[in-house]
């Protein structure tokens, strides 16, 4: 009967340790998962953050002539020329 319970407890102290080392698994491939898909977000930013900062350098190396004045007032101020005609609509 001791031989019994002694295996009985055996048993499930093991079932114990598989479960927990399965949940442990588990837990342990969804925080991988989710740290991936962070990753990802992360890696697109970093992309897009690098893009505009080339495009910021790009206008910082560009001379500093009439047309960069021109550009400048059309993009960041929305300037035109009195002759010209602008035309809105949809940018599809």
């Amino acid at each position: 009967m001791a031989k019994f319970i002694k295996s009985t407890l055996g048993r499930v102290a093991l079932i114990a340790v598989v479960l927990v080392l399965i949940i442990g698994a588990v837990s342990f491939r969804m925080k991988q998962n989710e740290l991936a898909e962070k990753a990802a977000v992360l890696e697109e930013q970093k992309n897009t953050l690098q893009n505009h900062v080339d495009e910021m350098k790009t206008d910082l190396e560009s001379p500093f002539d009439e047309e960069y004045v021109a550009k400048i007032a059309k993009d960041k101020l929305g300037l035109r020329y009195p002759q010209e005609i602008v035309y809105y609509g949809n940018d599809n």
